[in-house]
């Protein structure tokens, strides 16, 4: 059984604490701590592996929409993974440092036809710079 517990945090001005409280609703007496960054990160992870093993699990046949942050520009890397004969990507999201996912081949050969006709429309735009008079 669940108890509702309300979840806050302060980043603290040296932008390298984060104090986070946690309040039961029903009684209002909480709790806090100062966490680090390595807290933090550690935290992240274990929050994360464990939603991972909840049921229900997440179950979303596609992004909801207006709901993500995106990361512009983010760094990649992408490299063989033997196992699956697919590709091993890895995307650097700044909060949560590398994520990395495995791609078999049927869904590389599927990413690289949307990746492909989205390049083919930036090739049909018309790059010769305009004059405005």
């Amino acid at each position: 059984m669940t108890e509702e517990v309300k979840v806050t945090g302060t980043l603290q001005s040296d932008f390298k604490t984060l104090r986070l409280e946690l309040v039961p609703v029903a009684s209002g007496a909480g709790t806090h701590a100062n966490l680090g960054t390595d807290q933090v990160a550690d935290l992240i992870n274990f929050l994360a592996g464990s939603r991972a093993k909840m049921l229900p699990a997440l179950d979303s046949p596609s992004p909801p929409k207006g709901q993500q942050q995106a990361v512009f520009d983010p760094r990649w890397c992408v490299q063989p993974e033997p196992l699956s004969e697919g590709m091993a990507l890895a995307i650097r999201h700044p909060g949560l440092g590398w994520l990395s996912f495995v791609i078999p081949p049927e869904s590389l050969k599927a990413l690289k036809q949307l990746v492909d006709a989205n390049v083919a429309r930036f090739d049909q735009i018309d790059s010769t710079p305009k004059v405005k008079n």
